[in-house]
């Protein structure tokens, strides 16, 4: 009687603690982290506080990236795609699933506001997410966008 007692409890704790956890973000994916960071700026996890952007920040799947004036970051994504933050921009990295030799990879940003420079990701193993989806834009955004690919000239 004691052991069945047990028992449920030990499953009703572990219920809980999954959707504690899950509610947090702690399982998503890890899309990147920050490799430089210059001025005030964050990445918020969805039901989680703020955290100061600076080098070698994880960030997440879902995470919301905020510069503030005179603020900028350049990102990197596990995929190889590295990004540049412009000032006063806001960035939501709503999906991003990346397996290295999967078919299956995507990403998916929205940009709120401000401006963003991106490289798609040049690696050996994979050409990187944006690369390799040239039907459509992974950035969603609320006005219109200009991509210009630039190449230095030929001398």
């Amino acid at each position: 009687m004691q052991k069945k007692r047990m028992v449920r409890r030990g499953t009703a704790l572990l219920v809980v603690l999954s959707l504690a956890l899950g509610s947090t973000g702690v399982w998503a994916q890890a899309a990147g982290e920050v490799e430089y960071s210059r001025g005030v700026g964050f990445a918020q996890s969805p039901g989680q506080g703020p955290r100061t952007l600076g080098r070698g920040l994880p960030l997440q799947e879902g995470d919301r990236i905020t510069t503030a004036d005179g603020g900028s970051a350049i990102v990197r994504l596990q995929d190889g795609t590295r990004m540049t933050v412009r000032p006063n921009t806001e960035l939501l990295l709503q999906q991003y699933k990346f397996k290295a030799e999967s078919a299956d990879n995507s990403m998916v940003m929205q940009l709120l506001r401000g401006g963003l420079r991106a490289v798609t990701g040049l690696n050996t193993v994979s050409l990187g997410i944006a690369s390799t989806h040239r039907g459509g834009s992974p950035i969603r955004q609320p006005a219109p966008v200009t991509f210009r690919k630039s190449t230095p000239p030929i001398a």
